[in-house]
């Protein structure tokens, strides 16, 4: 509806074709106007009316209104314009705006005020006329892509079917990401010579302006004025539309700029056929990567099936190393990327398709055990909240075979635990392998904890069996029956331990014992519950600890469980188990390096105490 102020001076007549406006009705006139605004004319009311039918006429919904002769002085006063050369001014959404053109006519005027009061929020997908300014701010946004309609002054028909198209991309995905601008010789004088420089038509003429690098070489429209062929060619170049495609398991060919917008989408990565038009190889794989994209549907959002040109996609092309036809690679979510190496069969492709993503290959026998890639490693080890046992092993491994039985019998056991049981061909997988430490030999089992960086885990040293597996993972989690740590309650006397026995030390009573100020003899054994050689040893050290039961106040024998207290273990070096040290009042740290019986340690902290 037309915007009606009844702030307008009483005395304009019903019948008249303008409304007129008073000094006082102005005053009013500024805080009630609202979205719709109104265009004011400080010249002859026969000259409003014309505008003012001009605009019924092409339904541009804004009022327009004379000022009264005798208010003239005081209105253009408070606007702060000079009347001599500014014939209108524009009230509109809380801002005053002077015409600034020397043609008045009618349809002059409706351009400009068109220029005004049409521009609609970056981000909505609607077409906008532009200035030179606001045409640099829209079109050279490094993140977007750019619609550009150099037009004539007049509405052309072209203008009316972009509109249309721009309402076509409202809720499209990647809407956010294009902006439409219509821009005239008038309005913006610099920007339109500049864009026209390069079109090889008469406007009105329709460009392309990419991402970045490409923000300075539009790309003009050659093809028929229907809104269904202009957005087919704006879905080929932005990515726009391409989703909706896409999930109709439709093979989809994309662009430098269409690329990574996709590629957003996706919950896991895309699989890309990167080929020539002329290629005869790859005019025989296309059937199948069509095929592939309709097998796949039930994973479309995990996975997509795409192509690219990439004699045509330049910026591809460079970044995948491509240096033949075709070239297949799947790129995951993040940008990493392994390259397809095997035949170019349905079945291989499927396989490939189906392992870059996680998921058991149909027909394949089921496993428990979770697969690591260069794709998926990423994403598995950032979900990592119970810890991961990893497998890196070689196909052609002897040992690697022989332990796989009792591996996935693990995996099962884990099943229905947060924790992950994984392995990972580190021959083939080279990215994901060299996030952790070296791996030297198959197999290589290591314990990555919660949250931690892959570079961090802990290489596994025990048997390959299932019970020995099984209890190092339950001490990891700490399920295992016998890994509470033994709490030690001080004597009456304030020493630690008790005469005749072993004392279990926690990362306190360690750093107390082994401190500067240590008052007597510290000898400790560094262990883990799951170790065999420390289970041997234990009951010659218990033997040992009531050995020296009678000179308790000259040394206590100790155990620290270094998995559980890492840190004082890593201080100390510690890098096997059992590992054992003498720690003697006068400050010196002695590691033992002989037998594991009760002799040869007696021996040891004998010679220690008599030094």
């Amino acid at each position: 509806m037309r915007l009606l102020f009844s702030v307008l001076a009483s005395a304009a007549a019903a019948s008249a074709a303008v409304e007129t406006i008073t000094e006082k009705g102005y005053e009013n006139l500024v805080k009630q106007v609202g979205r719709e605004g109104i265009l004011i004319g400080f010249g002859k009311e026969e000259q409003m009316a014309e505008i003012d039918e001009y605009f019924k006429d092409i339904q541009l919904n804004i009022a327009v209104g004379a000022a009264e002769q005798e208010s003239i002085s005081a209105i253009t006063d408070m606007m702060d314009m000079d009347t001599g050369t500014t014939p209108f001014a524009l009230l509109y959404g809380g801002k005053k705006v002077r015409y600034p053109l020397e043609d008045t006519s009618p349809q002059s005027v409706a351009h400009w005020v068109r220029s005004q009061t049409e521009m609609r929020d970056v981000d909505n997908g609607y077409l906008k006329l532009v200035d030179d300014d606001q045409f640099s701010s829209l079109v050279f946004l490094p993140s977007r892509v750019a619609i550009a309609l150099f037009d004539t002054e007049e509405t052309s028909p072209l203008s009316d079917i972009v509109s249309a198209v721009a309402n076509e991309y409202e809720n499209d995905i990647l809407a956010g990401e294009l902006s439409f601008v219509r821009a005239t010789k008038r309005l913006a004088p610099t920007r339109y010579e500049f864009g026209m420089e390069t079109a090889t038509n008469d406007p009105p003429q329709l460009a392309f302006y990419g991402r970045r690098k490409e923000k300075y070489k539009p790309v003009f429209y050659n093809g028929p004025h229907t809104v269904e062929a202009i957005k087919e060619w704006i879905d080929s170049r932005s990515g726009a539309g391409l989703i909706e495609k896409l999930k109709e398991n439709m093979l989809v060919p994309l662009s430098d700029a269409t690329f990574d917008p996709v590629l957003k989408t996706t919950s896991k990565g895309m699989l890309v056929l990167l080929h020539a038009p002329w290629c005869g190889h790859c005019k025989r794989v296309m059937p199948t990567f069509k095929t592939l994209a309709e097998d796949l549907r039930q994973l479309r959002s995990k996975i997509l099936i795409t192509t690219v040109d990439a004699t045509v996609e330049k910026t591809l092309s460079r970044r995948f190393n491509v240096n033949g036809y075709p070239t297949i690679i799947y790129v995951g979510k993040h940008g990493d990327s392994v390259e397809y190496s095997g035949d170019r069969s349905l079945d291989s492709l499927t396989e490939f398709s189906y392992k870059q993503i996680g998921e058991q290959v149909p027909g394949e026998e089921p496993t428990a055990v979770t697969i690591l890639r260069d794709a998926n490693i990423e994403d598995i080890v950032n979900k990592n909240t119970a810890g991961m046992f990893i497998k890196f092993y070689a196909p052609w491994c002897g040992h690697c075979k022989r332990m796989a039985p009792a591996y996935e019998k693990l995996g099962e056991h884990f099943s229905k635990k947060d924790v992950v049981i994984a392995k990972l061909d580190a021959t083939k997988h080279t990215t994901a392998a060299g996030k952790f430490p070296s791996v030297s030999g198959f197999p290589t089992l290591m314990w990555l904890a919660p949250g931690a960086d892959p570079m961090s885990a802990e290489k596994y040293k025990a048997g390959r069996d299932f019970e020995a597996m099984k209890k190092w993972v339950d001490y990891k989690t700490g399920t295992a029956p016998d890994t509470a740590p033994v709490k030690e309650t001080p004597p009456a006397s304030g020493q630690l331990g008790t005469a005749g026995s072993v004392l279990h030390l926690n990362a306190d009573t360690y750093k107390q014992l082994t401190g500067a100020e240590r008052s007597k003899g510290v000898l400790v054994m560094f262990h883990a519950t799951w170790c065999g050689h420390c289970k041997k040893l234990a009951p010659d050290y218990e033997k040992l600890a009531k050995h020296f039961a009678d000179r308790f106040d000259s040394v206590v024998i100790t155990k620290y469980n270094a998995p559980e207290f890492p840190e004082p273990a890593k201080a100390a070096g510690v890098k096997s188990f059992p590992t054992i040290f003498f720690y003697s009042k006068d400050g010196y740290t002695t590691q033992y390096s002989d037998g594991r019986n009760f002799d040869e340690l007696a021996k040891f902290v004998e010679a220690r105490l008599s030094l």
